[in-house]
């Protein structure tokens, strides 16, 4: 905002006012940027970095500085959507939406109270993620088992011919594709 355009052209040329300007653009374009923020921020689906980090320490979401803005903002909508009660159904349409597809596979043993749920994922951090989303849907007196399974053709398909598979080890194939 320029405040000098403001006052009459008669008072445009007085040190005074110049001086105002000067002293009171900076403010005015520091709350511009802040209301811009606030509506921003008002909506999860728009968080900008600083609406992140507020509804990260909020939710109590830890280790997200290596996700991207839009991997976070993916993680605060799951985590503001977890509502109760939940079914063996809303739980699968749950990690439906974390995987993006139905590549998993759920047993509940009821007799034993233990829920264990296989997952067909390309990197552990899928699994991680599925892990610390639905962990809090879980109720407390249900034991939770998680496999995965590694859709391992899935991540070399079409990247690589068999005798360049031969140069790697299983060292490396574990470390550079499933994040050790």
């Amino acid at each position: 905002m320029d405040y000098i355009k403001y006052i009459p052209n008669e008072m445009k040329q007085i040190k005074e006012y110049q001086e105002i300007d000067k002293a009171v653009n900076p403010t005015f374009m520091s709350v511009r940027d802040d209301m811009a923020s606030i509506s921003s921020n008002h909506y999860l689906s728009e968080l900008d970095e600083d609406g992140c980090k507020r509804m990260e320490k909020i939710m109590d979401i830890e280790n997200v500085d290596t996700l991207s803005l839009e991997a976070r903002r993916l993680l605060i909508i799951s985590k503001a959507n977890n509502t109760l009660p939940y079914t063996l159904n809303n739980l699968k349409s749950k990690i439906m939406s974390l995987l993006g597809n139905d590549d998993f596979s759920m047993d509940m043993n009821y007799s034993d109270y233990h829920l264990s749920i296989t997952l067909l994922v390309v990197n552990f951090l899928k699994v991680q993620y599925v892990k610390e989303n639905i962990e809090g849907m879980i109720p407390c007196n249900i034991r939770l088992t998680i496999y995965a399974k590694f859709n391992n053709y899935g991540v070399f398909k079409g990247k690589y011919s068999y005798k360049e598979l031969n140069s790697f080890t299983h060292y490396d194939m574990k470390t550079k594709y499933f994040g050790g």
